[in-house]
């Protein structure tokens, strides 16, 4: 965490490259809650961003990683409702690998979610 935290006190107040830092740095985090605090924090930053700079469709995959993060801490109830954003999401994504990747993500964890208990 500290690592991440100096990364982050380099990019000064910028939260256009903070959110991507702290939305890519989360992937390598193994402690769940750690990954869902940095999760939350690229989110926070990406809605920050002033002028809708930060590309709305990207909000897809900060949604699922928190949906993922949820998941991992057995509330299954959050995780679904972060998906269900992620997926409004993704509609704003290009029929492309990409979007194709992402919404295929989305709709596959959603279905494992109707087979899980809520929490």
């Amino acid at each position: 965490m500290r690592q991440y935290r100096e990364l982050l006190d380099a990019l000064g107040h910028d939260d256009y490259q903070s959110a991507a830092v702290a939305h890519m740095f989360a992937l390598i985090v193994d402690d769940p809650e750690e990954k869902l605090a940095i999760n939350e924090d690229a989110l926070m930053r990406a809605q920050r961003v002033p002028d809708g700079r930060f590309p709305a469709p990207l909000f897809a995959s900060l949604y699922a990683n928190l949906g993922y993060s949820n998941i991992e801490l057995g509330r299954v109830d959050l995780a679904r409702a972060w998906y269900e954003q992620a997926r409004v999401a993704a509609a704003g994504l290009d029929d492309d690998d990409y979007g194709r990747l992402v919404r295929s993500g989305i709709e596959t964890q959603l279905g494992r979610l109707t087979e899980l208990p809520d929490s």
